[in-house]
């Protein structure tokens, strides 16, 4: 007990320095008692203000998704859902999932404080957050659910629908996660598991086993839709709680033999993100950048540059190499042009509320693909590697994200193409498609052209240009939308032909 205590005042003292930053960020000064309640309460109204929205972005939704397509997507629910549990347990082994940052390292190295101290407070930190994060999605499904195929759509309903789905998420997240401890935590105490490098495929296997046993590998989608029906029986419950009892006591048995040392080891990628602070979600390429460094540590390159090459040509194919040395970019940058468009369509299908198109400009404002622009920030950033590169900042745009872009297009042919649309609707979809994904390139391009002001430019650029584009369709419809965004994209090229 000696050793949580000491650990819980490591956190809390961690806790503090974090918040202090955070609020100096919003004008706090320590000892402004009265100024911190009220920035509390504005957080406070912030957060409960955002739930509303969502809540009323589900419901209006779920009123007119026909149920063809609702049938669709609780059909293909489950897979997403294995997939995500076959992430979580390949990363716990290739990685130890107790995360360690520089302060605890310290004291481990310093203190002689027990293994198993740190395991406790680490899975429960862990999975507390998951299970924030993963709880309003499930709620909002729910009430997709009510809203959508019930005969009772108040609101009281929908929340008992939604309560109905909570527990057994709950479980199915303490589940994965026990799991992905358990299999970790044995690599770090038995040293001859975690010597064996192909250990971490193991969980793959899982996915092609899914086509021959589908009701004992996808129970974990079909548990939550069965549980929001009301139809799911009291036993699997209870059966969920003792799986997970008896996960969670061999997480702590086996805790105690663990290698701190090399948990340290494995640990350094998550310290040094930590370090950063709050630049690590302001500044999402400082993080990407790391990641990939240590990634490339101790790999060596494969593929070389074809030679006889010209200047252009050298560019283009530099960028190429990178993407094809690193393709989960360009998988990713394809998946978020799918969802995207997706999101896009259903927000159509729902009469385009001001609310939900206002939140779609912000996510691809905020939230755009990491991999789109990749070679061209490490290009503009590097000085001394911008003087080597004597072209205009579009030719050196478009020659850094050609991949990318082509993958960020695809991705949003895809959805179009999956909607059976009829010809007219699905080539101005197609050109539609098109001309956003130009600009998502060019606004991202110019922020990254300004530097340290990179996030608010970007913000700026991409605000302005698709209030033009409403503009245009406000006045003319489809045709004024796409006359609107060939004059934002000549634009923004003007502005970046000098970068």
């Amino acid at each position: 007990m000696g050793d949580y205590r000491l650990l819980l005042w490591l956190r809390w003292r961690q806790l503090q320095d974090t918040l202090v930053y955070g609020l100096r960020l919003l004008g706090y000064e320590p000892g402004e008692r009265f100024y911190a309640l009220y920035l509390g309460a504005l957080l406070l109204f912030w957060a409960l203000s955002m739930a509303s929205f969502s809540f009323d972005a589900m419901v209006r939704l779920g009123t007119v998704i026909p149920p063809a397509d609702l049938g669709t997507l609780l059909a293909a629910l489950p897979v997403p859902l294995l997939v995500g549990q076959v992430y979580v347990w390949v990363s716990a082994l290739q990685t130890t999932p107790l995360k360690l940052n520089f302060p605890d390292m310290a004291y481990a190295a310093t203190a002689p404080v027990r293994p198993a101290a740190l395991i406790l407070p680490g899975f429960v930190r862990q999975v507390s957050l998951r299970l924030l994060l993963l709880a309003l999605p499930v709620v909002l499904l729910s009430t997709l659910l009510a809203h959508a195929i019930g005969e009772d759509t108040s609101i009281a309903a929908t929340l008992a629908v939604s309560g109905r789905a909570l527990l057994p998420a709950l479980l199915l997240v303490l589940f994965t996660w026990g799991l992905a401890w358990l299999t970790g935590i044995l690599r770090l105490a038995y040293p001859a598991v975690g010597r064996r490098r192909g250990l971490w495929a193991l969980p793959l296997l899982l996915l092609p086993l899914a086509l021959l046993l589908p009701e004992a590998l996808l129970f974990a989608g079909h548990m939550v839709i069965v549980a929001a029906f009301g139809q799911l029986p009291a036993w699997v419950l209870l059966f969920m709680v003792a799986v997970d009892v008896l996960l969670l006591a061999g997480v702590l048995r086996y805790g105690r033999r663990i290698n701190l040392t090399h948990a340290m080891d494995e640990s350094q990628l998550y310290a040094r993100l930590q370090s950063l602070g709050l630049m690590a979600y302001r500044q999402a390429d400082v993080q990407l950048r790391i990641r990939r460094q240590s990634q490339q540590a101790g790999r060596r390159a494969w593929l070389r540059l074809p030679r006889g090459l010209k200047e252009r040509q050298i560019i283009m194919a530099r960028a190429a190499l990178t993407y094809l040395r690193h393709p989960l970019m360009l998988v990713m940058t394809a998946a978020w042009g799918a969802i995207m468009t997706l999101a896009g369509l259903l927000i159509l299908e729902a009469g385009t509320p001001i609310q939900l198109v206002i939140g779609w400009v912000l996510v691809a404002a905020i939230a755009p693909p990491a991999g789109l622009l990749y070679v061209f920030r490490a290009d503009v950033e590097e000085k001394f590697l911008r003087q080597l590169l004597p072209v205009d900042g579009v030719t050196l745009l478009f020659a850094d994200v050609l991949l990318p872009l082509l993958a960020l297009i695809s991705g949003g042919l895809l959805v179009l193409f999956t909607r059976n649309l009829p010809p007219d609707p699905l080539f101005m979809g197609a050109t539609l498609i098109f001309t956003l994904a130009l600009i998502q390139t060019l606004c991202g391009a110019y922020g990254v052209t300004k530097g340290e002001r990179a996030l608010q430019m970007r913000l700026i650029a991409s605000l302005a240009a698709y209030g033009t584009l409403g503009v245009g369709y406000s006045l003319a419809g489809v045709t004024g939308l796409l006359i609107g965004g060939a004059l934002v994209i000549m634009i923004v090229m003007g502005l970046l032909t000098e970068a």
